[in-house]
């Protein structure tokens, strides 16, 4: 087997956990206008550090155990077989597209909407 080679070094992975769990600035001037600058900042601290940690720790012991291409569905196909593997790439995907129409209209919705 082909060795794979890491290429995440710790600030891109910093990065990439910091933009995969916050959705943005969207809701930061709402949060800190109801609940002031300190509890709002502490929220924005705490929140992505809870939500994210567990998922976190289960990603790396899953490359870290089956340490081959593919990610999500090698795992499945591994535990569960093809048929789910491929259920759970084929709902990722979907669900991927529905949320980056939401995301995108969001946006479109604070960026020009919003007075």
């Amino acid at each position: 087997m082909q060795q794979l080679r890491r290429g995440v070094g710790t600030l891109s992975l910093v990065f990439i956990l910091f933009f995969c769990t916050s959705g943005g600035p969207y809701t930061t001037e709402t949060l800190i206008r109801s609940v002031g600058p300190g509890l709002g900042l502490l929220i924005l601290i705490v929140v992505p550090l809870v939500w994210s940690t567990p998922e976190v720790l289960i990603v790396g012991e899953l490359a870290s155990m089956l340490p081959e291409e593919g990610g999500y569905y090698r795992w499945v196909d591994r535990a569960f077989g093809r048929f789910w593997a491929f259920q759970n790439g084929w709902l990722t995907w979907m669900y991927s597209l529905v949320d980056m129409a939401i995301n995108l209209m969001r946006d479109v919705n604070g960026l020009f909407l919003w007075q």
